[in-house]
Formats: C-alpha cells, sequence, structure tokens
C-alpha cells in the first residue's frame, strides 16, 4: 500500500529534481518493471531537449522510492533540413529531395520535395528511440499516394537517416529506399 502511496504522490507531482536538475512530470506516465522499480516515462527536463525516462526504485528502509537510472526517451535534434536521395523498385536510380523536418517531443512532421521539382509531400510520424514509424504523403498533382515504414537515426551522430517506405501511387505498389544527412 505504502509503493502505491508514493507512486500516486509522485503522478501527482508536476516536478522533481532527480541528480540537481528540475524534472517535469506533468505529461508522464509510469510503468512497473518488477516489483519495486517503477519507470516514469514521457518526463521533459526545462533546458533540455526530447523527453526522458527515470527509473525509481522502492527503498523499504526509507520508505521512499530513490531515482537509480535516466536516459532519453527520443533522439534530440532532427529538426532542420536534411538531404540525400531515394530511390525505389519503380524508379531504381538515385533521385535527389530535400526533407525538412519539425520535432515535438517524439512526434515528427515536415515535407519532402524531389530537388528536380518534379515531386513533393507531407511526412509524418512518432520517434521511439532512434526509429521513426514514418507516413510519407505523395502530393504530386496526378500521382497522389501514401506510403508507410521506419525510418532509422544515426545515433552515433544524429546527423543521418535511411528509411525503407513501402505504399502506391500513379505507379503502383512499390518501395522507397532513402539515406539523407542534416545539413
Amino acid at each position: 500500500m505504502r509503493k502505491l502511496l508514493v507512486v500516486v504522490l509522485l503522478l501527482f507531482s508536476a516536478e522533481a529534481s532527480f541528480a540537481d536538475l528540475s524534472i517535469d512530470t506533468s505529461a508522464a506516465y509510469v510503468e512497473m518493471h518488477g516489483s519495486d522499480t517503477v519507470r516514469f516515462r514521457n518526463v521533459t527536463a526545462p533546458g533540455y531537449p526530447g523527453t526522458y525516462w527515470v527509473d525509481f526504485k522502492w527503498d523499504p528502509v526509507h520508505s521512499v522510492f530513490s531515482p537509480i537510472d535516466a536516459g532519453s526517451e527520443t533522439v534530440p535534434g532532427l529538426t532542420g533540413a536534411w538531404q540525400g536521395s531515394y530511390k525505389s523498385s519503380a524508379l531504381p536510380s538515385e533521385i535527389p529531395i530535400t526533407i525538412t523536418l519539425t520535432q515535438y517531443g517524439n512526434t515528427i512532421i515536415g515535407s519532402y520535395k524531389v530537388v528536380s521539382g518534379l515531386g513533393h509531400g507531407d511526412l509524418s510520424g512518432t520517434l521511439d528511440g532512434n526509429i521513426i514509424t514514418l507516413t510519407w504523403q505523395n502530393n504530386t498533382l496526378g500521382c497522389r499516394g501514401t506510403f508507410t515504414g521506419l525510418a532509422v537515426v544515426n545515433v552515433a551522430d544524429n546527423l543521418s537517416m535511411s528509411f525503407t517506405l513501402t505504399g502506391s501511387d500513379c505507379l503502383g505498389s512499390y518501395t522507397i529506399y532513402s539515406n539523407v544527412t542534416k545539413e
């Protein structure tokens, strides 16, 4: 019963401190990890981009949850312009593209444009770790279509990303492969 009471009290506290860092738990949710550990997800820290997780372990001696570990939920810094190319099973030659992304926590929105001007559309997705579940809308007049799949952000540098998407438009059903680099 004490554990539950402490978790409830932590949930209703919009601000807390972890290793001399102020954290905001107002949008957080809690997961149980075993019988004595809880993980707060979707935690933010004012002044730091992205969202984080924090693990608390029950300390029966002091009747409190003590912070034991923390980490990033999202890859920070995806907002901006990206350049690269894509190819597909319908058009196997490399086609240069530019992508503009905006990151709001783990939500990604943006647009793409074929450098030649012959194609454009919108992107949206959800970031989980370094994986984006992505939807690519081809808005090119006479060739509209939707493609879905995954983008993988290179966590070593946060400056490159590759994705594979499947869907259909005026060219039929096919797969898109792309590699882009942040400008």
